[in-house]
């Protein structure tokens, strides 16, 4: 069976067992070269550790507003800056940094356009990237909910 492309929704969790919605996600289109999303974010990342992307985006804030961590280098926790996005806003994640939302103000929807895929996505843990199965699957067997991120 084909992949869906036009006008279905996706769920994204913020924990590891799959009980917190981070974000409800609206797919406009997704093709190869590009996609269009709406996410309506309802909770922070739960995982104590940033993530990266597969794709180069821009996002819009239309309602509410939202604070993460931004990486500008995946590879180095040490150093993040805090950002926060309110509506009306308009940034750019490109392929190399990473980030983790810490704070969704109730109601925030944002419009996310995004370019081909150039990598493979993961969480970084003190610099290395970690397929999101293998971390959650740690995530499970041995770091308890709400643990405190490595250094």
């Amino acid at each position: 069976m084909a992949a869906r492309r036009f006008f279905f929704r996706e769920t994204i969790h913020a924990d590891h067992t799959n009980t917190v919605v981070a974000i409800d996600r609206f797919v406009i289109v997704r093709t190869p070269l590009f996609a269009v999303y709406v996410h309506r974010m309802r909770n922070p990342d739960l995982q104590p550790d940033p993530h990266d992307h597969p794709r180069h985006f821009t996002s819009i804030v239309l309602r509410g507003s939202y604070t993460e961590e931004y990486y500008p280098s995946a590879r180095d926790p040490r150093h993040f800056d805090v950002r926060r996005h309110v509506r009306g806003s308009m940034h750019r994640k490109r392929i190399g940094g990473a980030h983790r939302i810490t704070w969704v103000e109730p109601g925030t929807v944002t419009l996310c356009v995004l370019g081909p895929t150039r990598q493979k996505w993961g969480f970084y843990v003190r610099g290395s990237q970690v397929s999101p199965a293998q971390y959650l699957e740690e995530a499970r067997t041995q770091r308890p909910q709400g643990a405190e991120r490595a250094q």
